[in-house]
């Protein structure tokens, strides 16, 4: 009576929460186990629960929600309130209805305990298997000042392997660069040596090195931009690598948590 209530306090509950919740809000991970809207409809009844004027009767729901709590989803930490609620109704009754229910309480009692102990085995499994995703994760990543100096160059999308499409356009944005470049090198410097004596007056140099600082205002902004976006690539894999290691430190802590209390139980 009241094991499962004094194992969810002991294990910090919500520092295992906030870790699930910060990871599958960073990195878009979550579940797709069918069980996790039962969990919260079976919430939902259980919180509900109230003493029927029969005993009988009242003993055959809480026998019903026991046998219920075998199909919860611990693919979350939903359930963890599920069976603390569950146990504060078993106590209810043990507590409230008359003796010759308590033999049959205290055997629900145990039930519940035991299918808790299993759930809890496999949340443990679930936890590894996000930790060991983790580490695969991490174990590529990428290096921060080689995305940044790779920018600078036209290759950071090929660094971060994005989709062919954003490397095409990063691509074809570098050669009207260096087609945008060369015609103000040739506009700016070249209009001189241009022999076409009625076109080479003052004027017609003014305006050809006009057009030159042109086309090099042009392709400095859009080198600016190739530039701008491979280090906002960088800071956005960064910021998510950074989140994936924290995650991975709340992750191994909690699971430790976890095999320690259930230790300590033992």
């Amino acid at each position: 009576m009241g094991i499962i209530n004094a194992f969810v306090n002991q294990i910090g509950r919500e520092a295992g929460r906030d870790a699930y919740r910060g990871v599958k809000n960073s990195s878009g991970s979550s579940s797709h186990s069918p069980n996790l809207g039962f969990n919260d409809q079976f919430l939902e009844k259980v919180s509900s629960f109230k003493r029927l004027p029969n005993d009988n009767a009242t003993l055959l729901n809480i026998v019903n929600y026991v046998e219920e709590a075998e199909n919860i989803s611990v693919e979350n930490f939903d359930w963890f309130d599920v069976f603390t609620e569950l146990d504060n109704k078993i106590e209810f009754c043990q507590r409230e209805l008359a003796e010759d229910c308590q033999e049959k309480l205290r055997l629900i009692d145990k039930q519940n305990a035991l299918t808790f102990h299993k759930k809890l085995e496999i949340h443990q499994s679930f936890i590894q298997e996000i930790i060991s995703d983790r580490k695969v994760e991490l174990s590529s990543k990428r290096n921060f000042i080689s995305g940044i100096l790779f920018s600078f160059v036209f290759i950071n999308p090929i660094y971060y392997k994005v989709s062919k499409d954003r490397i095409f356009m990063t691509f074809l944005v570098g050669m009207i660069i260096f087609g945008l470049s060369y015609l103000g090198f040739f506009f700016s410097f070249s209009s001189e040596a241009m022999k076409i004596p009625k076109q080479n007056t003052p004027e017609a140099m003014r305006a050809m090195k006009t057009l030159g600082v042109l086309f090099f205002s042009l392709a400095g902004l859009l080198y600016l931009r190739i530039v701008y976006n491979g280090i906002k690539r960088c800071n956005l894999d960064n910021n998510s690598i950074s989140a994936k290691e924290a995650s991975l430190e709340h992750y191994t802590l909690y699971l430790s948590q976890l095999k320690n209390n259930r230790h300590l139980e033992n």
